[in-house]
């Protein structure tokens, strides 16, 4: 009997002790919901996923809409960046349908990402006009001033539960070579450490947590938060991947949401009063499954209203594929990078401009053909960026050294057409292109002449030193033909349905290295 009120009297005493740190932890600790978006791409209808069985729809911004009613609790919404380029709602309104919705949804803030300057920057100073919320970007400057352009903020705050929560939004530095010079003419990308730096020294003295939007890329936001301090958490973007469980690096928690509205990411801070900082976190990616939430009806009509404007064009359908082919690498393709979609492209291409040799870069394939009917706005998401064909003259000499930029990796593998490369890519860089096959008039194999003069055509994107493969300023007789990548591949769909695509060979990687395999 003694054990049993030993026992009693042992329970009573674990919670009275459990039920004054209770007591203390509410009354000392506040939580800070955060829900964070990134690279929607302009998709605010939903897609399909085909990864999983019956390939239901994912994402949108209406189900994003539906999925941020059932939240309880107040919380802060954020993007990192990417926000309208990528469909034709997006597109065609310029940016302002999705900037409409945002502001209905109640962001707090984002970042400005690479494709938000693609429209040039007298589109992005619109938008962050029409935005209820500041758009971000430390480290964008004006050349003249070095200071961040007027209608961008560096950093901002926002209250909840009597916190402040600075917010700080920074931007890939590779912009010189992912972006188009007119577009970003005039501004400077510097590397972000020290502007984070001084907005961190601007914010400290009032800011409770610091959250960092980024958009750089996920092994980029890692390195650094290695080289920064007094940030709390990274929400990042640029590499469309969905981090489901935070990172930590430098005490600093870094995640990531996906692409085109398919995921909410949702991090729950715990701030210490006493301690002032962070003690701990919750999180969750949500993936926002239309069967799964009830889609916001305020959401849908903006839609509906803006698809009007844009008119029927885009659900016309012009032909039809055998299978879906897809702007992914998958299996034995990701050792080799030659994609099936590059392939048609790059033929259309070629063809077109009865040109030797055609060149895409991977980055610039955007989106899926579905199997079965193609409309016209599949086409326009597979090649968003308004690309016209430009052909050109390069020597054998050249091509090979674009090629070798292309093994490497940098930025975006070039996708060919006319030719296959043989090349090693566990060799120094430089030394990856061990052979270039081509076909003489005849029709016969052999090794590119690195003397003689090709006819290549490319987009112009690429032409105008894209992705940093700045050889293609070297061409000589280049012509702009003025057509458009994606009205040559309507055209095509139309006359020659139904299409197909598959890989050939053209890419062949020989290195043993079991990483690529």
């Amino acid at each position: 009997m003694k054990y049993f009120k030993r026992l009693l009297l042992l329970l009573g005493i674990i919670g009275i002790a459990a039920g004054s740190y209770l007591y203390y932890f509410n009354r000392n600790v506040s939580r800070v919901d955060i829900i964070y978006t990134s690279d929607g791409n302009g998709n605010v209808l939903p897609s399909i996923d085909y990864n999983k069985e019956g390939h239901p729809k994912i994402g949108g911004l209406a189900v994003l809409g539906g999925y941020l009613s059932e939240i309880q609790v107040p919380y802060i919404l954020t993007d990192s960046g990417d926000i309208f380029q990528g469909t034709p709602e997006g597109i065609l309104s310029k940016g302002e349908l999705l900037i409409d919705i945002m502001n209905v949804l109640g962001y707090s803030a984002a970042v400005a990402g690479n494709h938000d300057f693609d429209l040039g920057q007298e589109t992005l100073k619109n938008l962050a006009g029409s935005a209820n919320f500041p758009i971000l970007g430390a480290n964008i400057l004006k050349t003249e001033t070095g200071l961040v352009p007027g209608y961008l903020n560096s950093h901002a705050t926002y209250n909840l539960y009597n916190l402040t929560i600075g917010l700080i939004g920074v931007t890939t530095e590779n912009m010189k070579q992912i972006s188009l010079k007119e577009n970003i003419d005039g501004l400077e990308f510097p590397p972000p450490a020290q502007v984070i730096v001084n907005s961190v020294e601007q914010l400290k003295n009032t800011a409770d947590i610091i959250v960092l939007l980024s958009h750089r890329g996920l092994e980029e936001d890692k390195e650094l938060a290695s080289r920064i301090n007094g940030v709390d958490l990274i929400l990042g973007g640029h590499s469309h991947i969905p981090v489901r469980k935070a990172i930590i690096k430098n005490n600093i928690l870094i995640s990531q949401p996906g692409c085109h509205f398919k995921y909410a990411g949702r991090i729950a801070l715990y701030y210490s009063w006493s301690e002032d900082k962070v003690l701990t976190y919750r999180e969750s990616m949500t993936p926002l499954y239309v069967q799964d939430f009830k889609s916001d009806s305020r959401i849908k009509n903006i839609i509906k209203t803006g698809m009007e404007d844009i008119g029927e064009e885009m659900t016309k359908v012009i032909g039809r594929s055998e299978r879906r082919i897809s702007k992914n690498l998958s299996g034995e393709e990701r050792k080799h990078g030659e994609l099936p979609l590059g392939n048609w492209q790059t033929d259309l291409m070629r063809k077109e401009t009865k040109s030797d040799f055609a060149f895409q870069n991977s980055g610039g394939i955007r989106a899926d053909i579905p199997k079965g009917d193609i409309t016209v706005r599949n086409i326009w998401k597979l090649s968003p960026f308004g690309n016209t064909l430009v052909t050109m003259k390069l020597t054998g000499r050249q091509v090979k050294e674009l090629l070798e930029q292309s093994a490497a990796h940098d930025y975006s593998r070039l996708q060919v057409s006319g030719l296959k490369m043989i090349y090693n890519d566990s060799m120094p860089k430089g030394k990856r292109v061990l052979n270039i096959i081509i076909k003489d008039k005849e029709g016969e194999k052999q090794e590119i002449d690195p003397e003689e003069e090709y006819k290549v055509v490319t987009n112009s994107f690429l032409s105008a030193a894209g992705d940093g493969y700045t050889l293609f300023n070297e061409g000589s007789d280049v012509k702009d033909s003025s057509l458009l990548l994606r009205d040559l591949e309507i055209e095509y769909i139309k006359k020659n349905s139904p299409i197909s695509a598959k890989g050939e060979g053209r890419l062949i990687n020989v290195s043993m290295d079991k990483e690529n395999n």
